[in-house]
C-alpha cells in the first residue's frame, strides 16, 4: 500500500517557480514585439503624412498657389497635419540641354529634423530657352 503523502497529487514549490518564470519570459517576449510593432505603426504613418504633405505641395506649386524655385533656389514650408508639425524644403535645378528642371521636395518631422520623405518630380522650365533642340 502506498502512504498517504505519496497518494496526494499536485505541483511542488519549486514547479510553480519554473512556471511562473517561463510565463514571465515570454509575456515580456510578446510585449516587446508589441512594442515594435507600435514603433513601426507610427514610423509608417509618420511616412505616409509626409508624402502626403510632398503631394499637396506639389500639387499647390503646380496649380500656382505657391511659386517654384528657380534653380538653385530653395523654396521653404510648414504644414500641420494629424496634430504633428511638418517642415518641407522645395528645391530646383536644370538639367543640361532639357528645357525642364528637377523638382525635389523633401519633408522634415519638426520635432526631430529627421527627412521622412523626399519627392522628386520634373516641370516644364519656363526660363529654358532651346530652340535647337
Amino acid at each position: 500500500m502506498r502512504s498517504a503523502l505519496s497518494q496526494k497529487q499536485g505541483f511542488t514549490l519549486i514547479e510553480v517557480l519554473i512556471a511562473v518564470a517561463v510565463l514571465a519570459i515570454a509575456l515580456l517576449a510578446v510585449l516587446r514585439a508589441i512594442e515594435v510593432t507600435i514603433g513601426n505603426s507610427q514610423y509608417v504613418q509618420q511616412k505616409t503624412v509626409a508624402h502626403w504633405i510632398a503631394m499637396n505641395t506639389l500639387t499647390s506649386a503646380r496649380a500656382g498657389i505657391i511659386l517654384l524655385p528657380t534653380a538653385g533656389a530653395i523654396q521653404r514650408g510648414d504644414n500641420k497635419m494629424l496634430g504633428n508639425d511638418y517642415h518641407w524644403e522645395m528645391t530646383a535645378s536644370n538639367l543640361p540641354n532639357l528645357p525642364i528642371m528637377k523638382i525635389q521636395i523633401k519633408v522634415f518631422d519638426n520635432r526631430n529634423k529627421v527627412s521622412l520623405d523626399t519627392l522628386q518630380t520634373f516641370v516644364e522650365n519656363p526660363g529654358a530657352n532651346y530652340a535647337t533642340i
